[in-house]
């Protein structure tokens, strides 16, 4: 990494922090980056003395240095302020949007200490603290840019390791059981279904119903030359030791449900490859689960491309462009659930790899489904464990009329948003 672009990545961080104590000038906070930025300014002119940056300009003048900080100095920004949202977390239920901001900024900077430096014992923390600031933070535009930036050159300067430890290339390839369906949904093919149609079928929320639009997606390479069934294509692509949150248990409303970052070839090891290949497992099953992996995997990025029904006016949401339209994805092993529950926006499901079956019921339901209280975190889901009911807890539930399907690979599913 050239100094130029580290000189200018420490102008864009000052301006950052900058407009973060104005909002929150919290003194701890403050001394974290006073010294991370020393720190990190020290070791880039010591790289060039002749060509030293102007202090005022790399520091700025939110950023008092205020002591002489030793350019071996050990200093962990990113667990510092990590704490500190943490425990306010835990007080107040709620973490701060801006801590949250200052976490993204305090990984970003962290991960240029670690090049400047030369630091290749902390290429996996830096990587790793990038990942949780990724995941915690949620971060777009300039910021999210700058942390894929640091994952790219800290990734370059000093490739890690990827061990190959299962030697199937294919590991989803037939269904298994797949169950009759008694009340199917329509569907209709790709080639007879463009974009006015599509917009005409779910233009009115109150009348729009679920329907599959079969080999919508059979053109992405993700279901070709980069085929995601080869999940030895995903661990190179994500990289093996990256941090992902994974569900822990059967699903989430169940008392001893968690959750648990961990890297991303531990998580094909343990809980893929065994499920898949019919190991008898104790451990409760893991779920990556509605989470944008996009945005720490951007290699993973090249394999699809939006479908164009992403685009359509409904007049429920102002037409954004494709870099603003949500994108998470799903990957768990066989016989993954996910409890009823609704989204307050349309879904297009879009299924790559295996076979998911779902069971679908109108809004027209909503009592009968016995959702949790409104003030519960848990409001957008029923209490029903749809696969083996308690009619005498839940009498109203056999009343409660639905839809079903099965999603195979290439298949778009729509699913209409909740009134």
């Amino acid at each position: 990494m050239c100094d130029s672009k580290a000189i200018g990545l420490l102008s864009f961080i000052r301006d950052e922090i900058g407009y973060c104590l104005q909002n929150n000038g919290d003194s701890m906070v403050l001394a974290a980056f006073s010294s991370a930025l020393a720190r990190i300014k020290l070791k880039i002119e010591s790289t060039k003395a002749e060509d030293q940056p102007d202090r005022a300009k790399i520091c700025g003048p939110y950023i008092p240095i205020e002591r002489n900080v030793e350019a071996n100095e050990e200093y962990d920004l990113f667990d510092s302020i990590y704490s500190i949202i943490t425990s306010r977390s835990a007080a107040d239920n709620d973490a701060d949007p801006t801590c949250i901001r200052m976490l993204v900024i305090a990984a970003i900077l962290q991960g240029l200490g670690c090049l400047v430096s030369g630091e290749q014992n902390k290429q996996l923390k830096a990587l790793n603290d990038l990942d949780r600031a990724t995941i915690v933070g949620r971060p777009f535009g300039k910021l999210l840019h700058w942390i894929n930036y640091m994952v790219e050159h800290i990734e370059n300067k000093w490739p890690l390791p990827i061990p190959i430890l299962n030697e199937q290339a294919n590991t989803c390839v037939e269904p298994v059981n797949l169950p009759n369906l008694l009340c199917p949904i329509e569907h209709y093919f790709a080639a007879n279904m463009d974009i006015f149609k599509f917009q005409q079928m779910i233009q009115d929320a109150n009348e729009s119903c679920p329907f599959i639009i079969k080999n919508s997606i059979s053109c992405w390479p993700a279901l070709n030359e980069r085929n995601w069934a080869n999940f030895e294509y995903l661990r190179q692509a994500v990289g093996h030791h990256r941090l992902v949150p994974v569900e822990i248990g059967y699903n989430y409303i169940q008392q001893d449900w968690t959750q648990r970052l961990m890297p991303f070839g531990e998580f094909l090891d343990s809980v893929i490859y065994p499920a898949d290949n019919g190991e008898v497992r104790n451990k409760p099953p893991g779920y990556l689960a509605q989470h944008d992996l996009f945005s720490q995997a951007f290699r993973l990025r090249r394999d699809y491309w939006l479908p164009d029904y992403t685009q359509v006016d409904t007049g429920r949401r102002q037409v954004v462009a494709d870099d603003d339209v949500s994108t998470n994805i799903w990957l768990g092993p066989r016989n993954t659930v996910s409890p009823l529950h609704y989204d307050k926006y349309d879904n297009l499901f879009a299924q790559v790899v295996g076979f998911k079956y779902f069971k679908l019921f109108s809004p027209n339901y909503t009592e009968e489904v016995y959702p949790h209280q409104k003030d519960s975190n848990l409001s957008t889901t029923s209490q029903v464990n749809v696969d083996a009911p308690d009619h005498q807890q839940f009498p109203q539930f056999a009343q409660a009329k639905y839809v079903e399907c099965i999603v195979k690979p290439g298949d778009l599913l729509y699913i209409p948003v909740a009134k």
